[in-house]
């Protein structure tokens, strides 16, 4: 089997590119060249945030949708798609770094799968958790030696059981 290289990878028609992009978009991509960063910038991030805006408020018109969005993460509203997106995945990785700091130790954002569903599923294990703090003591249960060291999926599972 032949790697394949990133000059064949970079002249995919943008058909077969954007998927690809959409899947496994991280940050640095943006760099591999001029047209990802133009298909990036311009399909998926605008893209990926109006699926995120949906998840919080589906039945409103699109700027409305983005509105209550750019409440929610205390957003500028002159900021750009892409610009508001990264931003969002940065308060999300920050909150569950805090909610689980060992498994954040060694991931940079750079490495994080920037996907509708990396959002929902922190989103979702995040919730759990700050529920659990509120639960009479869950903030003990959750600084359990067995319980503290898992992985944040694995401890937002927890409350689900």
């Amino acid at each position: 089997m032949h790697p394949i290289s990133s000059a064949s990878i970079e002249s995919l028609p943008n058909e077969l590119l954007l998927p690809i992009l959409e899947t496994c978009a991280v940050p640095s991509l943006f760099s591999v060249c001029k047209r990802w960063h133009h298909l990036l910038a311009s399909e998926v991030m605008p893209s990926l945030y109006k699926q995120i805006s949906k998840v919080h408020v589906f039945q409103e018109n699109i700027n409305k949708q983005a509105f209550i969005l750019d409440r929610i993460y205390k957003l500028e509203s002159r900021l750009s798609e892409t610009a508001k997106l990264n931003a969002i995945f940065r308060q999300i990785f920050t909150l569950a770094s805090s909610l689980s700091p060992l498994e954040f130790k060694w991931k940079t954002e750079e490495k994080r799968g920037l996907t509708l569903a990396n959002y929902s599923s922190y989103l979702l294990n995040i919730n759990r958790l700050l529920l659990w703090k509120k639960l009479p003591g869950g903030e003990e249960y959750l600084s359990r030696e067995e319980i503290k060291y898992l992985p944040l999926e694995k401890k937002g599972e927890l409350l689900r059981d």
